[in-house]
């Protein structure tokens, strides 16, 4: 068989046995089958970027109006208004389970020092000295230094606003549902009532649209793939461009001790980093987003548990009762009590459940390409963090009856998925043939003492 595909594939058959037998040649079966998914069945963490895009992130932001300023207008409402929209902050907890995906984000808006902007010290902060500063406003600021409290003033007067004080910062809640809208991971919801599509572009770029007939806001995201993430937004008021937002990502990941056991949650180091920024940035009480966590829940994060067994014979006691576990036909290494094509060794290996069938968790064949487009034949699957007593391994074959291991493969990413388990790419050494045909299968065996 001549390999020429150049996008990832996901194998679509299986073998009862200990080494699982991934063929190139039953491809086609499986994207027939794709095309004809229900997009309520989707497993939208079965495409890349949604892979990337879940987790709790942390972002620095700058929001532009369309004359390239920042607006600084002053507001009786205290989540928006007078604040420094050039660097602002936001906390994103981005869940996805099923076909669903949610957003919870609150954005933290410091204040802007408007005592540093009297230029003339005339006890006034201008519309003209705020714009050397990048600024619009269509008010003057009063500003009292001793009590560091701004009055707005239009044209001398003051504007009937209440006066503020210009150094306590704010938040603002904004939350966003979406679901799949097709088989091909590409989404459609709704914000505020407007109709909003993501659309995927490769496995690390979406364009997210507000709007139908009339377009409110385009935003590109990228995903490098490594726990980073760029956006950038562009706003639309009646067919004219209203503002351009910059938005850079960094996502929070667990800590992970050498046996695969969570140390600390991505979860707890994004609201420590969200009370961190309250107090430097002095965010008021009564400014504050109430009960984050509950604000933070989607209802399709993972449930904490415990860090899973690292031995054979715990994860054995986890799942079988004294019954079974007396029954090698049942608890054995080979035996495969739920019938999935997995017996309990690479159920193990592979962070499965030995009593309920889950072949979504079988290793996926794939093709990669470095950056001259030389393609390579990989293998990407789930393992247990921190597993002992097991060793994974790789081998192939060209005529499906002798198989050698592959003793140099690369690795090209590993991604903690927050369950104990690790999502790692590996892909062998030397290039695909144009005329070869191979196979590989994934090898997990036991250590011998």
């Amino acid at each position: 068989m001549r390999l020429s595909q150049t996008r990832e594939q996901r194998c679509p058959y299986l073998t009862p046995v200990l080494l699982l037998l991934i063929s190139l040649a039953f491809l086609p079966d499986d994207l027939a089958a794709n095309q004809e998914a229900n997009p309520g069945e989707v497993e939208l963490l079965d495409f890349e970027v949604w892979r990337r895009e879940r987790g709790y992130w942390f972002g620095e932001y700058t929001l532009l109006n369309s004359s390239g300023n920042s607006n600084y207008r002053a507001s009786d409402d205290p989540t928006s208004g007078q604040y420094n929209y050039r660097k602002y902050y936001g906390f994103i907890n981005l869940q996805v389970k099923g076909s669903e995906l949610k957003q919870r984000n609150i954005f933290l808006r410091p204040a802007l020092d408007l005592a540093g902007k009297d230029l003339n010290s005339d006890g006034t902060v201008s519309i003209n000295e705020l714009d050397q500063f990048g600024f619009t406003s269509p008010f003057d600021y009063q500003v009292d230094l001793a009590t560091q409290v701004a009055t707005p003033m239009q044209n001398g007067l003051e504007a009937g606003l209440q006066p503020f004080n210009y150094t306590e910062a704010t938040e603002k809640t904004f939350t966003a549902d979406q679901s799949a809208s097709d088989n091909s991971g590409n989404l459609s919801g709704s914000y505020f009532g407007i109709p909003t599509t993501t659309t995927i572009i490769g496995d690390d770029t979406v364009l997210y649209r507000v709007g139908a007939g009339t377009l409110f806001q385009n935003q590109l995201t990228t995903l490098p793939g490594n726990g980073t993430r760029v956006r950038t937004a562009q706003g639309f008021f009646n067919g004219a461009p209203a503002y351009a937002s910059y938005y850079r990502e960094t996502r929070f990941e667990d800590d992970v001790d050498e046996n695969g056991v969570v140390t600390r949650s991505a979860r707890e180091k994004f609201l420590e980093k969200l009370a961190e920024f309250r107090q430097l940035y002095n965010v008021p009480e009564v400014n504050q987003t109430t009960n984050v966590e509950e604000f933070f829940t989607t209802g399709l994060e993972e449930p904490e548990q415990p860090g899973p067994a690292t031995t054979l014979p715990d994860w054995k006691n986890e799942h079988f009762s004294a019954t079974d576990l007396d029954d090698p036909a049942i608890s054995g290494n080979s035996a495969d009590a739920d019938s999935d094509g997995m017996d309990n060794l690479l159920e193990y290996a592979l962070v499965s459940n030995p009593l309920a069938s889950d072949p979504q968790h079988l290793p996926e064949l794939v093709t990669l390409s470095d950056l001259g487009g030389t393609e390579f034949l990989g293998l990407r699957y789930r393992r247990r963090a921190g597993a002992s007593g097991i060793v994974y391994g790789i081998e192939s074959s060209v005529d499906l009856v002798n198989w050698l291991p592959e003793k140099t493969t690369i690795l090209v990413s590993s991604v903690n998925n927050d369950d104990g388990s690790l999502t790692e790419t590996i892909r062998l050494a030397d290039p695909i043939k144009g005329d070869g045909r191979r196979f590989l299968r994934l090898r997990v065996s036991t250590i011998s003492n």
